[in-house]
């Protein structure tokens, strides 16, 4: 065998040592992986305890009711003659209603306004009875005088003209006199006086 054949077989068997290493590496890489994978897997089971039953897990004990608390204040019983803490509140009644409170008020202002009412019409009576009144005043002076007039002439039979002015007086006054007594009579059905409280009664007519 030659120098050169022999240096070809060296080479040769040097490349083939070379390789069987990194064949064998590239086999064993996966087994490699798959024993990590598998060890954090079983690490990760035994992390976990197991469950152990016992008679505390099958039966538990009943919650312990909490303690009171010594910092609590306690409570103040009513002072002797304080009638407010043993009058138990008022039953919602009327009071609590607004509608039903609101009633009395109602009708206590339909009251005020009817009693208003009822005085305005009483003092505008009172001012046309006092005018009326006054008519009829100045009437039964004006026949009175003409009357005195009529019967002091010596011939007043035959007076026809100053008979008939005494008859139209006369009349006139019946008119007015009817007037006043109905005006008179609207006042009592109000039930209210001719004068009212406080006032000075009317002046009576002079002769």
């Amino acid at each position: 065998m030659s120098l050169k054949t022999s240096f070809g077989l060296l080479a040769l068997l040097s490349l083939t040592v070379s390789l069987v290493p990194a064949h064998l590496a590239a086999q064993d890489a996966p087994s490699v992986a798959d024993a990590a994978r598998r060890a954090r897997q079983q690490k990760q089971a035994s992390a976990k305890p197991a469950t152990v039953i016992t008679d505390d897990t099958l039966h538990p004990a009943p919650a312990t009711p909490a303690a009171p608390d010594s910092n609590a204040a306690p409570a103040t019983p009513p002072a002797p003659g304080d009638v407010s803490a043993a009058v138990p509140p008022a039953a919602p009644g009327n009071a609590s209603n607004p509608e039903t409170a609101a009633q009395p008020n109602a009708k206590q202002a339909d009251t005020a306004a009817e009693d208003a009412d009822k005085k305005a019409k009483a003092d505008a009576l009172r001012q046309q009875i006092a005018e009326a009144q006054q008519r009829v005043n100045l009437l039964q002076r004006e026949i009175t005088l003409e009357q005195e007039n009529f019967y002091r002439s010596p011939d007043y039979a035959h007076d026809k003209e100053g008979k008939e002015k005494l008859s139209s007086l006369q009349d006139e006054l019946q008119q007015r006199q009817a007037e006043l007594s109905d005006l008179k009579s609207q006042l009592a059905d109000l039930g209210a006086p001719e004068t009212p409280s406080g006032a000075a009664p009317p002046a009576q007519p002079q002769p």
